[in-house]
This record gives structure tokens, sequence and C-alpha cells, in this order.
């Protein structure tokens, strides 16, 4: 799966550094009924998303399905949060997207 990244600054969570992953299209993967489709990423690479916890993020996925906000409990740079997302998950960066643009698979 292609991801992109939008890397934040402390300010932006008031005081706590997130930052937005976004992948596939929007709208695909929604929430219903206050949960995800048993296909929806949070739940395909549960034992992923584990692993990239302890790495020192912690993750909440957008309720519109199209990606999540992560917390950078470690300062870590833009550059570690891609290695860690590529090598935790095996997706791949793109860069130059603009957010709704539809990525495919």
């Amino acid at each position: 799966m292609k991801f992109r990244y939008r890397h934040e600054s402390s300010l932006s969570g008031g005081g706590i550094q997130c930052s937005n992953v976004l992948w596939g299209e929007t709208g695909k993967w929604p929430m219903q009924n206050g949960k995800f489709s048993p296909e929806h990423p949070i739940h395909v690479y549960a034992a992923q998303f584990e692993m990239f916890a302890w790495r020192g993020y912690e993750v909440s996925p957008f309720p519109e399905g199209d990606g999540f906000i992560l917390v950078l409990k470690n300062n870590q740079t833009a550059e570690q949060v891609i290695h860690d997302i590529e090598e935790c998950f095996e997706w791949q960066h793109v860069q130059g997207d603009s957010p709704g643009t539809a990525m495919k698979r």
C-alpha cells in the first residue's frame, strides 16, 4: 500500500508532536456505526500496528478511514517515521500528493 506522511511540529497538538499518515482512497474504509470494517487497515495490519507502537508511536485512525493521526512519543524526525512505517508495514512512501488525492494500491 502507498502512504503519504505529513510531519507536524510540537505546536500542532497543544505541545504534543502529532503527524498524519494518509493512505488509499478517501472514503474507502469509513467508520460505520462506530466501527471499522474487517477490511480496514487498522485490522488487516493489527500486528504491524502493535510493532509500530513499540517504536514509540500512538495511532488513532481517522473516522473517514483514509489514514490516522500519529503521536510521536520520542520526537522522531520525519525521516525516522517514514523509515519505521516502511519497515513495519512494508508500505511505499509517496511524495507530492495533495490531501484528497486518490492513490491506488
